[in-house]
């Protein structure tokens, strides 16, 4: 079994190389999800903020409702794409969403960290209430 991080192409390729004699998950929080289950993935190491969606898409793939697995992706791709764009973004912004998704109290940074700032905190909002609620939370 192998976790790769990379994009959905070099993962396709290693998918090939390896023939079968691995398994081959993807990370990087479920970005190109839909692409890298095409490619041949057995599955993705889903992003906590929206690993509920992330299983629905997994599950629509599964059974090649790929309209329903791309449409199910559509509404998360912002949040993945807002977090994402490095460690100190997903670890900052990462966390809040998933914390009120599962309506929990958001934590503080320790030193070193990215701050939040205001116009990032609203951006982590708007994507967290799109989603709303964890289910059962």
């Amino acid at each position: 079994m192998v976790k790769a991080e990379d994009s959905a192409v070099e993962v396709q390729r290693l998918v090939a190389t390896c023939g079968g004699a691995l398994t081959v998950f993807n990370g990087r929080a479920g970005l190109e999800l839909t692409d890298c289950l095409r490619a041949g993935c057995a599955g993705m190491i889903p992003a906590p903020e929206c690993a509920d969606v992330q299983i629905r898409v997994y599950g629509a793939a599964a059974v090649g409702d790929w309209a329903a697995a791309e449409a199910l992706y559509a509404r998360i791709l912002p949040m993945i794409a807002f977090a994402m764009q490095g460690v100190a973004m997903f670890l900052c912004y990462g966390k809040r969403m998933t914390a009120w998704r599962m309506g929990l109290p958001e934590g503080v940074e320790r030193s070193p960290a990215l701050a939040p700032t205001p116009f990032g905190l609203a951006c982590a909002r708007r994507f967290t209430e799109a989603l709303g609620p964890y289910p059962g939370a």
